[in-house]
């Protein structure tokens, strides 16, 4: 007892224990911290990286392409549609079905999580980065002429149900010129009201449009 109050009022003691609790209360905080600091830097790679393969490989390659296009009537619209984001979304599929892609991806992953730096973990984020922004071209090269040929024939199509859509309203109209007579009374000559069926008033009607 008498040992046990000796260590209780140790005055040096008592200093190394509360040193030991301090320390392990700030290891804690900086592991949380690092903790944090590594779920902000993996949200922020995988967005920068998202964000790549749309602008840095799509978008340039086809540069060109969207030029022409946006001579077209309605062409603007068309190639975002038909064009940019059928192939973006094409390469984005290509890219997830690509295992061997995953892998060396999440091994800069793991090597970023035992980084001491922000400074090394920025670096491998752009080396992540770049690493999509190169496979993303790897499948454009692949997947961009059969999403033109798609494209065009698409549009195409449009054009065509326009023009057929317009052709057929055109025809319903009354002609002008020296066709027929306009007609100045509302019921068509030799109509049969009289004795009047739903298939003979549907008839007569006709005449009427």
């Amino acid at each position: 007892m008498e040992g046990f109050a000796q260590v209780q009022t140790d005055p040096v003691r008592t200093l190394q224990q509360e040193n030991q609790t301090l320390k392990a209360q700030l290891e804690g905080r900086q592991t949380n911290n690092q903790a944090a600091q590594l779920d902000t830097w993996r949200a922020s790679t995988k967005q920068a990286s998202l964000n790549a393969i749309l602008n840095e490989a799509v978008a340039p390659a086809l540069a060109k392409t969207q030029e022409a296009w946006g001579k077209l009537p309605g062409g603007n619209e068309a190639f975002n549609d038909l064009v940019r984001d059928r192939l973006h979304s094409q390469v984005m599929k290509t890219m997830a079905a690509d295992t061997r892609f995953e892998d060396r991806m999440q091994l800069l992953r793991s090597t970023a999580a035992r980084a001491t730096s922000a400074q090394r973990r920025a670096e491998i984020g752009e080396q992540i980065k770049q690493a999509h922004v190169n496979r993303a071209n790897l499948a454009i090269e692949v997947l961009k002429p059969e999403v033109e040929k798609f494209a065009t024939a698409r549009y195409k199509e449009r054009n065509e149900v326009t023009h057929q859509r317009r052709a057929s309203s055109a025809n319903h109209r009354a002609p002008g010129g020296s066709g027929t007579p306009v007609k100045k009374s509302l019921v068509p000559a030799g109509a049969q009201f009289e004795y009047a069926t739903p298939a003979s008033l549907a008839a007569d009607l006709r005449d009427l449009f």
